[in-house]
């Protein structure tokens, strides 16, 4: 694990590694109460973490399991756990886990094993809902949660507006992309999160898998959305061509080489790309990328993208 200071009272917690999702990076915020945001630093490394820094409180950005794994972990430990309110039914009850992700595909045995086998995921007894608006109530350090749907229903953003830091979770600033693999994710609603968090007067971009963006935060924004229209173009394109739904999930939405992976993975890697494929033919049947985001010219100040070496982001 690594930690790096971001300010005299903001940190940012990374992961020894993020494969198979059982990580992401997070945040440790220390004032008169301890906060941490998204601390699921691996199987090895979690409960240590919460155990030698025993934060107050605890924030789960979203239901995906590679952040919301060691929810019971904290909780076992007496640290208050606060969920997103349009979540909390996911992350309380495995039953509606299954409906909110595998069940609709028919892959909900397989994808069952996988979480509470591999992932260890357990179901939360009991936590704290919280919703968009100011925290400061609960530490000096100013805190803002902003709502920013899409990649999942209640999926929030946390901005510090006194050191110009904004976490913004798992919108996609990996190399991967942007992620919108279950049927209760919405593209055009993730669009028009990225559309106003880019708006945003941003010193420090601090992201879950894509790590930290210095320098022109818009680009990083940019570079989410032109991964976006060039899978809207692909898919475009097979379609003129005449190719098949199955064809074109073959050939790769999201994950191209398929092939590649290992069970139970490769199915789930199937499975997402089939649910992303509907997700981008709605949205080409209501007019597009373009009509959300208007005359965005969101490839000119595209750069590099930000270096990162692990698998893309979502379950």
């Amino acid at each position: 694990m690594q930690i790096t200071p971001l300010s005299d009272n903001i940190f940012y917690l990374e992961p020894e590694s993020m494969a198979n999702y059982q990580a992401c990076a997070g945040l440790l915020i220390e004032a008169e109460l301890k906060i941490t945001i998204d601390p699921n630093l691996g199987p090895d490394h979690t409960g240590k973490f919460l155990d030698s820094q025993r934060p107050d409180m605890a924030f789960v950005t979203h239901f995906h399991l590679d952040h919301s794994a060691w929810v019971n972990t904290a909780a076992g430990m007496g640290i208050i756990v606060c969920v997103p309110e349009a979540e909390r039914l996911i992350l309380g009850n495995l039953d509606c886990l299954m409906e909110a992700t595998a069940r609709p595909c028919g892959l909900e045995s397989l994808w069952r094993r996988f979480v509470t086998d591999s992932l260890g995921f357990q179901p939360l007894d009991s936590a704290t809902t919280y919703h968009p608006g100011i925290l400061s109530r609960l530490s000096r350090v100013r805190i803002e949660v902003l709502a920013t749907p899409g990649h999942s229903p209640g999926h929030c953003s946390f901005w510090f507006p006194e050191s110009g830091i904004l976490f913004c979770g798992d919108m996609g600033l990996d190399r991967f992309g942007p992620w919108y693999g279950w049927h209760n994710c919405d593209l055009a609603a993730m669009v028009e999160s990225i559309c106003r968090l880019r708006a945003m007067d941003v010193r420090l971009l601090v992201t879950s898998h894509g790590g930290i963006i210095r320098k022109n935060p818009a680009a990083a924004w940019d570079r989410a959305l032109d991964k976006i229209e060039q899978r809207e173009k692909r898919i475009i394109a097979g379609l003129e061509k005449g190719l098949s739904k199955e064809r074109l999930i073959e050939e790769g939405i999201f994950f191209t080489h398929k092939d590649k992976v290992d069970e139970p993975l490769k199915t789930f890697f199937y499975m997402w790309d089939a649910i992303m494929l509907d997700h981008h033919l709605r949205l080409i049947a209501d007019g597009g990328l373009r009509r959300l985001t208007g005359s965005l010219n969101f490839k000119s100040n595209a750069g590099r993208p930000s270096k990162a070496d692990q698998q893309p982001a979502g379950a």
